[in-house]
């Protein structure tokens, strides 16, 4: 796979190696171009990182696994503040149709979330007519 640079930072490296081209003084035109190679590095090394977050699968350590009393226990209170089945999913670190599946099982569903009066006040008044 080839990595494009970050452009920000292939511009400061740009910008280095012209002001180096510019500068009289070796030491300080070998500084500039220095700091032009590590600019290139960082943008190499954030692309990199961008690459790796992006083609991170999500954590599911427990789907498969027996579903344990804490597991149970921590299904209902999730789902009941209003959590999505999905949030609910990541929390207990399993699948999402498994969290589905077990819900299910237990007669629970996903609800809307309540607002806290703090929420609520930041919302404004409802459109209730």
């Amino acid at each position: 796979m080839h990595l494009s640079p970050d452009p920000d930072f292939e511009e400061f490296a740009l910008d280095c190696i012209r002001l180096s081209n510019q500068e009289k003084s070796p030491i300080l035109r070998r500084k500039l171009l220095t700091l032009a190679r590590e600019w290139m590095h960082a943008a190499m090394h954030q692309q990199s990182a961008e690459i790796h977050r992006e083609s991170t699968e999500p954590m599911d350590a427990n789907s498969g696994e027996p579903w344990s009393e804490m597991d149970i226990s921590d299904l209902s209170p999730s789902l009941d503040y209003g959590d999505t089945f999905a949030q609910t999913a990541s929390f207990l670190c399993r699948d999402e149709d498994e969290v589905r599946q077990k819900a299910k099982e237990l007669g629970l569903a996903e609800r809307a979330r309540k607002q806290s009066p703090a929420e609520a006040e930041r919302s404004g008044p409802s459109m209730k007519g």
